[in-house]
């Protein structure tokens, strides 16, 4: 009988361990439908100051930076434009405390939204970047991690852990359990149980 039980919780605890390798896996590459118009939009940049080197295809905008395209929208401190020799522009760095990004999927009444210390825009790949204190809220679900890349044309988001002895923009060494990728799934609503019409007299 203790034989069974023993081959028994171990088998218990192997079914358990695959489950969670499997919702892991399910964690790490999320799907995150961003608004396929957003692209198309055109783009607003507003801060309280800019310095723009025409020369060096770079401008820098400080102040409460606001870049906005359709639903899409970026927030920060400083934000620094790159431009192709075509004046297109071709990457956005955004620093903040934290820097924010958000948009509105596809068929959803919600925002993606996105936080990290440092985001990067690469404008021809449709890559966001988030970069260290990574977080992304997506239908209630909460995914952090030390950065995270969200693909907008293939609509896929991929969080990472900090690697072994990364230091972060605070020049401190990244703690094993800080760049680690975490998500919070809320519990699903139930349903109440219809309340019974009551009975005339």
């Amino acid at each position: 009988m203790k034989r069974k039980r023993a081959r028994r919780a171990k088998e218990n605890r192997i079914r358990a361990a695959c489950l969670l390798a499997a919702f892991m896996v399910q964690c790490l590459v999320a799907p995150a439908m961003g608004l396929s118009s957003d692209r198309d939009q055109p783009i607003e940049i507003e801060a309280d100051f800019v310095e723009i080197e025409d020369e060096l295809g770079v401008a820098v905008y400080r102040g409460n930076v606001i870049v906005t395209q359709g639903t899409t929208r970026f927030t920060g401190d400083i934000l620094t434009v790159t431009y192709t020799s075509g004046q297109e522009i071709k990457e956005y760095l955004l620093e903040g405390q934290p820097a924010r990004f958000k948009q509105r999927p596809d068929n959803e009444d919600k925002d993606i939204e996105a936080e990290s210390l440092n985001m990067r825009y690469e404008v021809q790949k449709d890559l966001v970047h988030l970069i260290e204190k990574a977080k992304v809220t997506q239908r209630g679900q909460i995914y952090t991690g030390h950065r995270a890349i969200y693909d907008r044309r293939r609509n896929i988001l991929t969080a990472y852990r900090a690697e072994p002895g990364e230091v972060g923009t605070s020049g401190q060494p990244i703690s094993a359990d800080q760049g680690r990728v975490r998500i919070i799934i809320p519990p699903q609503a139930r349903d109440e149980p219809a309340k019974k019409p009551k009975k005339s007299k």
